[in-house]
């Protein structure tokens, strides 16, 4: 890999990519021409991720590691269509169902890029607002995560159950609270936890999409 960095600008194939791009029609051409049953090089993962990457910025969601150029060219796409976001979010789910990518960072030690990628998922997402019980005090809600021992914010309240279930001991289920990131962080990259989230327009545009 002609790669320097986990996040989806940092390899040889992404800088192309986006040096070459006009407009938001490359993005959707791109993540359209997407077939689930092809087998995926490094390369065409690397252009996918990339061009999520993208479709964030157009969201005003750049990643912390983007250059100001490039966010500032992409940028400049303006915002993207609901056809544009779906895309975006199924070519991230594409990559994530296996390919040499995701073995070679396997290989070479996935934690960085896991958690690249999750934070790339973040930002694909809908800023939905969390609006907790009024009988319920937020600070009861603040957990410890179980990787990092920091709080877990409500809005983002995960919980990993462990079924334990041997012949030494009898069967027990533990529930743990834990950051996304901190979870996928610990895992091989072709089985991270996916999370999308859509608001009400977004099911009802899609809805309408799907019909027409």
């Amino acid at each position: 890999m002609g790669t320097w960095g986990p996040n989806s600008f940092e390899n040889d194939t992404a800088a192309d990519f986006v040096e070459e791009l006009e407009g938001s029609s490359d993005l959707q051409g791109l993540l359209d021409s997407i077939e689930y049953e092809q087998d995926f090089e490094a390369p065409l993962a690397e252009q996918i991720i990339a061009a999520a990457d993208c479709v964030a910025i157009m969201l005003d969601r750049p990643g912390p590691e983007t250059q100001r150029a490039t966010a500032k060219k992409i940028a400049k796409f303006g915002k993207p269509a609901p056809e544009l976001v779906d895309a975006a979010k199924n070519g991230v789910s594409r990559v994530l169902m296996g390919g040499e990518l995701l073995d070679l960072w396997a290989e070479a030690g996935a934690s960085d890029f896991n958690a690249a990628i999750t934070g790339l998922m973040e930002r694909l997402n809908p800023e939905i607002t969390y609006e907790p019980h009024e009988l319920v005090d937020p600070a009861q809600l603040t957990l410890p995560c179980m990787f990092c021992d920091k709080p877990v914010n409500p809005e983002n309240l995960l919980e990993l159950a462990v079924h334990i279930n041997s012949k030494a001991v009898s069967s027990t289920t533990q529930i743990r609270p834990c950051h996304l990131v901190c979870l996928n962080k610990a895992l091989h990259p072709k089985h991270l936890i996916q999370y999308w989230e859509y608001t009400d327009e977004d099911i009802e545009s899609l809805l309408a999409r799907m019909d027409s």
